[in-house]
């Protein structure tokens, strides 16, 4: 005999709401194509009536002919009609299967969850596929997480970035006109055509906000810290400079007579306003500074809050030498940013001028370097600076994923933005996922982790990797 697939067998607890089965229905996808005819519509809409005079007795009587003469959207109100208000099960059951048959898109996903619950992969992975076809941006992501993960299918995490971005895609555009992505048959209609040229965003970078945040005694840092600023600002993000307040060497130097003195200090609660947070720290006897050192330990009292979770950092140094402790600065701050959350993106072989040996030049792996000693007469260098412009742009790139048009918590957790200030995005083949797609993902309604999954097939930086394995499982919702 064989095995009952799941929505056969499947049993789950009747909706508390027995008032109406229209108020079931209220976050139902509309598919106007699973009326077959008229009347059919004329026997739903009647049956509508009745429900909501609380005349289930008729209601019923009017969907189940409505049912008989094929209309999907009649069988799956008959599905709630059993699941809330005679509590059959069974019966429940079909009339979600029998809508599902008849293409309603809400009955193809209910039927998926049934499969997905019972461990009946392959019917979970029919049935989203055939509703994220119809454009359903919920099964859309239940196929990439199931991709992602490998359950119920080989892992596939090009596959996975394919269904996340078509989900990204056609959520932003069906908010817009819900019915561009129903059609009925396979080809995509005039309108959806029309929609995928016309609803094409121009990406900004105005709305980035980029702290860079040094501490030094002297100009070198500062210096290097302008060419960082520059290489920001002439991408379009808006840059702001701060210095870590120096509680002990004011007796050192006259610091009325250095540069960088109306640059004003940092503090603690001003980090959560940054997209990015660049870091300028002078190497002493091979690590930080215990002026930096302190401010990042006071850091901690961000912890509990998370404000600094998923924002991009990295840092720029200068020292005395060229072997004077840069890894073990570099590592003594990923200690803190890392206890953050914080994603740290590292400089690399990242542009051309790091393959060049024809002149000797600081930094590159752990972030851009000027040695402040007689060979460079105690001033950055060309090279040096040049350094810096790009690794001020490279952040930036990096910052854009997570930019999104409100600051503080609700970046993170993938939080929905207020309606006013979601963006429509072009649509883009899904196998065309270029770098591009890095310039449209800025405004996505979408969890930080998935954004940066379709990032991973634009970039080389393996650091990726790990932070998807880390945080894409939070969000398999």
């Amino acid at each position: 005999m064989q095995k009952p697939n799941a929505y056969d067998t499947a049993t789950f607890k009747p909706h508390e709401d027995t008032n109406s089965i229209l108020d079931l229905l209220e976050d139902v996808v509309v598919n106007d194509h699973t009326y077959l005819d008229e009347e059919a519509q004329d026997l739903v809409e009647l049956g509508d009536e009745y429900s909501l005079q609380k005349d289930y007795k008729q209601a019923k009587f009017w969907w189940k002919k409505a049912a008989s003469k094929g209309s999907a959207k009649a069988h799956l109100r008959l599905a709630y009609y059993h699941r809330s208000v005679e509590w059959n099960y069974q019966k429940s059951v079909q009339s979600f299967k029998a809508a599902a048959k008849g293409e309603n898109v809400q009955a193809q996903c209910h039927v998926g969850e049934l499969c997905y619950d019972s461990n009946n992969y392959k019917g979970a992975i029919k049935w989203f596929t055939r509703a994220a076809e119809r454009g359903s941006t919920s099964a859309q992501r239940k196929l990439g997480y199931m991709y992602y993960t490998g359950t119920g299918v080989k892992k596939n995490l090009e596959f996975a970035a394919e269904w996340y971005h078509k989900s990204a895609s056609e959520d932003n555009i069906t908010k817009h006109d819900p019915r561009k992505f129903h059609a009925p048959s396979g080809k995509k209609s005039e309108s959806e055509e029309q929609a995928a040229r016309k609803l094409t965003m121009t990406t900004t970078t105005a709305s980035i906000l980029i702290y860079i945040v040094y501490y030094s005694v002297s100009d070198h840092i500062y210096t290097v810290a302008k060419e960082v600023q520059t290489g920001l600002e002439s991408q379009g993000a808006k840059v702001k400079m701060f210095q870590i307040p120096d509680n002990f060497a004011s007796d050192i130097l006259p610091l009325n007579v250095l540069p960088w003195k109306n640059v004003p200090n940092i503090t603690v609660d001003k980090l959560k306003k940054a997209d990015g947070i660049l870091w300028g720290i002078p190497i002493r006897f091979g690590s930080m500074p215990v002026q930096v050192k302190a401010f990042l330990d006071d850091t901690s009292r961000l912890l509990s809050s998370r404000a600094l979770s998923g924002k991009f950092t990295g840092i720029f140094f200068s020292s005395s030498s060229r072997q004077d402790g840069q890894e073990t600065t570099a590592f003594a701050a990923l200690a803190n940013f890392y206890r953050h959350g914080m994603l740290y993106v590292p400089l690399g072989f990242s542009f051309a001028r790091t393959f060049d040996q024809t002149e000797v030049a600081n930094g590159f792996v752990y972030g851009a370097e000027t040695v402040n000693d007689k060979n460079t007469a105690f001033k950055p260098t060309k090279d040096e600076l040049e350094i810096a412009r790009k690794q001020g742009i490279n952040l930036l790139k990096s910052s854009k994923l997570i930019v999104t048009a409100q600051n503080g918590k609700n970046r993170i957790r993938g939080k929905s933005l207020p309606q006013k200030s979601r963006t429509p995005i072009a649509m883009v083949p899904p196998k065309q996922i270029s770098k591009d797609l890095c310039e449209r993902l800025d405004q996505w309604r979408l969890p930080l982790a998935i954004r940066r999954l379709c990032v991973l097939y634009t970039e080389s930086y393996i650091d990726y990797i790990s932070y998807i394995e880390t945080v894409l499982p939070l969000y398999s919702h």
